[in-house]
């Protein structure tokens, strides 16, 4: 999504922290919740029993009651209200407004709910696939600057962390990647060799756009800035995955005992680090 987009809609200005918990709902819910606020009866947190009983009220006055599923509203409200109330701020955001999102396929779905990426904010992901996904995307952002910079070569090397089961199930769009080798193991630096691929580049090097976790990894612009100035042969550079933005087995029983789903089966954080490794080829 283009910056210029993500600058006039709010839910992108938030701080992360803000912004990180969402659930969608039908458009006139959320209309409900935006009129509710304004009235002076209403607490600014969006908590408790009051809370919930003034915003179906206020839907009762948008739409009439034959049109509601009142018990899947007053059920999602409540179990929003709960999570607010042990300091967990989930916004709630429209079927309209989720349309300027960016969901995994068959998503959003209706009482799930969605963290979003901390360095990419129109993304939001199950809570489930969470880390999964987050590791995906910044292990493929890597791969392609590599490939950018016209990288020939690459192995991949588990130092720690996910390993090759884990590795399967990554999505990587290279036709000769081979996947969850650990056939043999990297002396010097311990680890066991998840992929390998070999690649045909006589492209000028050049940075891909739109990198989102570039800007953090001071390695990978060295890494870019020796090969587009200086003609860099070589490259080795670590991914690593250490936070787990609060995103645990805690808070998916707080989740699941509020009434909402998570969903799917959860991956729960691993302090992972991968390697890569490789040759530059001649650029053009």
């Amino acid at each position: 999504m283009k910056k210029n987009i993500c600058s006039k809609i709010p839910l992108f200005a938030k701080p992360y922290a803000e912004r990180q918990f969402i659930v969608v709902v039908d458009d006139k819910l959320k209309e409900a919740e935006n009129k509710a606020k304004q009235k002076a009866t209403v607490t600014t947190e969006g908590k408790g029993i009051k809370w919930t009983k003034i915003v179906i009220k206020t839907l009762y006055s948008i739409v009439p009651a034959t049109y509601l599923l009142v018990d899947a509203i007053e059920t999602v409200l409540k179990s929003i209200s709960k999570l607010r109330s042990k300091g967990i701020d989930v916004i709630l955001v429209s079927r309209s407004d989720a349309r300027n999102l960016i969901f995994s396929p068959g998503h959003p779905q209706d009482k799930v709910l969605y963290v979003g990426h901390p360095s990419n904010p129109p993304v939001y992901y199950p809570f489930s696939e969470f880390h999964r996904l987050l590791f995906e995307h910044k292990f493929s952002e890597a791969l392609e600057m590599l490939m950018s910079l016209g990288a020939t070569e690459v192995e991949v090397y588990r130092v720690k962390g996910w390993s090759s089961e884990f590795s399967l199930n990554l999505n990587i769009a290279i036709s000769d990647w081979k996947p969850g080798i650990e056939a043999g193991k990297d002396k010097k630096a311990s680890a066991k060799l998840l992929f390998k691929a070999t690649l045909k580049s006589k492209k000028k090097p050049k940075l891909p756009k739109d990198l989102v976790w570039y800007p953090h990894e001071l390695t990978w612009q060295k890494i870019a800035e020796g090969r587009i100035k200086y003609g860099l042969k070589d490259f080795a550079l670590i991914i690593q995955y250490e936070d787990d933005f609060g995103i645990n087995a805690g808070l998916k029983v707080k989740i699941l005992k509020s009434g909402l789903d998570i969903g799917g089966k959860f991956e729960d954080h691993k302090k992972t680090a991968w390697r890569i490794v490789g040759k530059f080829g001649k650029a053009a």
